[in-house]
């Protein structure tokens, strides 16, 4: 048979695949056989091609010390609905993703009501960086021969910068620390601060003092030290047990630690450059911090 369009354009070919005909366009197709002619048929349109979202764009901003890490669809598109794998988030105005569990990795597919995108690129939700606070007791109880032995270096906590504060404004702010050496004031509360490797400041950690004057400090009869000035060794010798030397910078930083556990130790000061240096050594519950001059 022979088929003819209504308008013109286009043909049937193997299998009856008409090919050739405008998308949009409304067509009639008659059949002949040479001497007569079929009946019309009904009107039929070529569809266009159904039309695919666009894959999302996912733009991640970093977690930082203040606040969780965000993340947005760049393309957002209000008329298309959003799916996530897993389930949970939702996408909000501005293309801002919420419900997001943070750790969690998802893909996400932008469908209109026939066709659905192709995933986006896995995104993760980063939670804001922390650090841990420094620990300890929160009283501590400081025995000094003198008021002015009981010293910021006697307090004692763990994962603490090194440095202390007469306020918890001043330790999270990093302002203001107390010089090394400052007295102890009983009855005064004293706070330190943790700064994490990316650089976040954890809360506050404060510890209240209370200083008793006694005789159970070092005296300098019970201690040796030598030489001072320094260049290399600096030898340390004492009546009880050593349990514990620190050397701290003038800033108040720790730079050493040992712990001895014998009558006497050497710290090799050779490669610290040249400066006021302060180490205390601990015995028998009793402590002294002696200043030495490195050359």
């Amino acid at each position: 048979l022979t088929y003819t369009f209504s308008p013109t354009g286009p043909s049937v070919g193997t299998g009856g695949v008409i090919t050739g005909a405008t998308t949009g366009t409304a067509y009639t197709v008659t059949a002949g056989n040479g001497s007569c002619t079929s009946v019309a048929s009904a009107s039929f349109t070529r569809a266009a091609q159904l039309a695919t979202p666009a894959t999302p764009t996912v733009t991640t901003v970093a977690a930082t010390c203040a606040a969780a890490g965000t993340v947005t669809v760049s393309n957002y598109d209000a008329t298309l609905t959003y799916t996530f794998s897993p389930t949970g988030p939702s996408v909000g105005t501005g293309g801002v993703i919420t419900g997001a569990t943070l750790g969690t990795p998802y893909t996400v597919t932008a469908g209109n009501t026939t066709c659905t995108s192709a995933a986006a690129a896995s995104f993760t939700n980063a939670a804001q960086l922390v650090s841990t606070a420094p620990s300890g007791a929160t009283t501590q109880n400081i025995t000094a021969g003198i008021a002015s032995e009981a010293t910021i270096e006697d307090l004692v906590v763990t994962g603490s910068n090194g440095f202390w504060y007469g306020s918890e404004a001043n330790a999270l702010a990093r302002t203001n620390a107390l010089a090394i050496g400052t007295q102890l004031v009983s009855g005064t509360t004293y706070y330190t601060v943790n700064v994490s490797v990316n650089g976040c400041v954890s809360t506050a950690f404060a510890v209240t003092v209370s200083v008793t004057l006694g005789t159970a400090q070092f005296e300098l009869t019970n201690i040796k030290f030598y030489p001072n000035p320094v260049v290399s060794s600096f030898t340390i010798e004492a009546q009880d047990i050593i349990t514990n030397v620190e050397v701290y910078n003038s800033i108040g930083q720790i730079i050493y630690s040992e712990v001895p556990n014998k009558l006497n130790t050497t710290i090799n000061f050779e490669s610290l450059p040249n400066a006021i240096y302060f180490v205390k050594v601990i015995s028998n519950s009793k402590n002294k911090v002696i200043s030495v001059i490195k050359k």
